[in-house]
């Protein structure tokens, strides 16, 4: 069959595989041999047509069926899914000619369905086996037929994947699970290194680096109104935040009673810093208060400071209270979530510079730190 006798009779093509450049003497020899192939498939009745191209990165397959157009399009990736043969392929190139070959030495078969047809290519190489197939999809579908399918095929997926979605499901919450155990295990493990490496010993200099309450600048305030010499070489170290460690009163004392040489800060709901500082111990005994004239209160943000005044109690050790500086500031139990902490100015155990004395300001905390300066 010559090319101008193929392109008169388009509508009656005998089965072969027709390459556009392929030569017509090599063609008309595949036409035979196809002839034979579609005899002993019962394909007597059906006029064939098979063409491959290759298009930029794809592969085209064209089958006309009796009247109809089948076609299939299929990149490198596509078929490296289809079969691990092609997965040493390097281009599109190499699959062409490689499924050009097979189909040339007479190594496929054509399967009928109802849309679409599906043509099956058997490659032999040493003594393994593939068997490529690829479905030919018809140019022309109506969307009742699309919906159709769909439908069909949603229902089969459906009831073929409910028990594989149950073990899914079960598989998820089995690694959810594992996920939290872990993640709950590094992240306490991670929390308890960083608590401890922020309640290590540092340089007093370095204290804004770790306090979550005060700057730079209020560290040169603070410095300036401590009662120490060389400054510069003193140590001091965290020994209670109420975030990490817990806001109750009894996780108060048990960090602080006793401990000398304290600073405590405080940052309130409504966006004030407040705090003292006690050269004497913060409290020994429930109900005792402890004189201090080296105490004072400290207002960070309008830079001030109010001393103790002489032979009265600044600091008050009550058991079930965070806290107590004097009755200017109170620090309640679960202080974190309670309103009922609360400051305010009095000159009877602070000295307010004679203001006089105002309305207690209730408020909630949101950070308390107290550190402990070593010499």
């Amino acid at each position: 069959m010559d090319t101008n006798n193929q392109s008169n009779n388009s509508n009656d093509i005998t089965p072969g595989f027709l390459p556009e450049n392929e030569n017509p003497k090599k063609s008309q020899s595949k036409i035979n041999r196809e002839c034979k192939k579609q005899s002993l498939e019962n394909f007597l009745e059906e006029k064939i047509g098979i063409k491959l191209e290759l298009s930029n990165n794809e592969i085209i397959l064209k089958i006309k069926y009796k009247n109809e157009i089948y076609n299939c399009i299929v990149s490198l990736n596509e078929l490296q899914e289809k079969d691990n043969y092609f997965k040493s392929f390097k281009s599109i190139e190499e699959a062409f000619n490689e499924i050009y070959n097979f189909i040339d030495e007479d190594k496929y078969t054509i399967k009928k369905e109802i849309n679409n047809l599906i043509l099956i290519i058997e490659i032999n190489k040493t003594e393994n086996k593939n068997v490529i197939s690829f479905i030919l999809d018809r140019n022309q579908i109506t969307n009742e037929d699309k919906i159709k399918n769909l439908y069909i095929l949603t229902n089969k997926y459906i009831k073929e994947n409910n028990e594989l979605k149950e073990d899914i499901n079960l598989l998820k919450n089995k690694i959810d699970s594992m996920e939290k155990m872990f993640s709950d295990y590094f992240n306490n493990k991670m929390l308890k290194e960083k608590i401890k490496e922020r309640k290590s010993i540092i340089n007093i200099n370095d204290l804004y680096k770790i306090s979550k309450i005060i700057s730079r600048n209020d560290l040169l305030k603070l410095k300036y109104w401590l009662p120490y010499n060389n400054i510069d070489y003193l140590k001091i170290k965290l020994i209670y935040d109420a975030k990490w460690d817990g806001d109750t009163a009894k996780i108060f004392h048990s960090l602080c009673r006793n401990v000398k040489n304290t600073i405590t800060f405080i940052y309130t709901s409504d966006d004030k810093r407040i705090g003292c500082y006690l050269s004497q111990n913060m409290g020994y005994k429930h109900g005792r208060s402890i004189i201090d004239e080296n105490a004072f209160l400290f207002n960070l943000d309008n830079n001030e400071k109010y001393m103790a005044r002489k032979n009265c109690g600044v600091f008050f050790d009550y058991g079930d209270e965070g806290p107590q500086f004097g009755d200017n500031i109170s620090i309640k139990d679960n202080c974190l979530t309670s309103y009922n902490n609360f400051y305010c100015q009095s000159n009877y155990y602070f000295d307010f510079k004679n203001k006089k004395k105002d309305t207690k300001h209730y408020f909630k905390v949101n950070e308390l730190e107290v550190f402990q300066i070593c010499d």
